[in-house]
């Protein structure tokens, strides 16, 4: 299962992941360096915000809360706590409100511990280089990092699980983008490395067919 799974992967990467500066948000696979934030959060988000009321995926958004703490990511656990805020507004219960509360709590947490890596060039500040190399590849840059959240705004919704994705998919990689454009954090699609890439595919294969159905509360 997709939370589950991706939950486990994340604490994973935040106890044994590689590390830089006692920060730990990497696994080597082979010769290739990934971030599973990217390649699971979003997916996890969608799966969640389809349906909110599994108990198995509290517990795993509970989990994906820690990790992102322990690792530390400010970018990914503001992106995770901004959307279960949201989920909680759009279909209030207490226990989405405790689960965003937690959320909060984490991200709090996160902002507290700080981050001492500096910017990668190719992968982070890529929007800041583009706009300083002059007006064509400032307007390339831009317009094709907010084409990310093309994909929410272009497909109608046919229910309200499918609204939910949408609103899921937007604030996952729009709350991405924002926080590479104000900190050093890897611009998704534009920067280097596979991660976000492939993460985002995933996340857009997952509006258009829900594998990342839950079993039945």
């Amino acid at each position: 299962m997709v939370l589950v799974g991706g939950a486990a992967l994340l604490l994973i990467t935040a106890l044994f992941g590689t590390e830089v500066e006692g920060i730990r948000r990497w696994l080597m696979i082979g010769p290739v360096q990934v971030q599973p934030a990217f390649l699971a959060l979003p997916l996890m988000v969608i799966a969640h915000a389809r349906n909110p009321e599994c108990h198995t995926g509290r517990f795993a958004m509970a989990a994906a809360v820690l990790a992102l703490a322990l690792q530390p990511d400010r970018s990914m656990s503001s992106m995770l706590a901004l959307a279960l805020l949201v989920i909680w507004v759009q279909r209030p219960n207490r226990t989405a409100g405790v689960l965003a509360a937690v959320a909060i709590g984490g991200w709090t947490t996160t902002m507290l511990r700080g981050d001492p890596l500096s910017a990668v060039p190719f992968v982070e500040n890529v929007l800041a280089e583009a706009v300083a190399t002059g007006a064509p590849n400032a307007v390339i840059a831009i317009v094709g990092a907010f084409a990310i959240v093309a994909p929410a705004v272009a497909r109608k919704p046919a229910d309200r699980a499918s609204l939910s994705a949408l609103l899921a998919f937007a604030i996952c990689w729009g709350s991405l983008l924002g926080w590479s454009i104000i900190a050093p954090y890897p611009t998704p699609l534009l920067g280097y490395g596979p991660s976000a890439i492939i993460g985002y595919f995933l996340s857009v294969v997952a509006l258009r067919k829900p594998a990342c159905v839950l079993e039945s509360p």
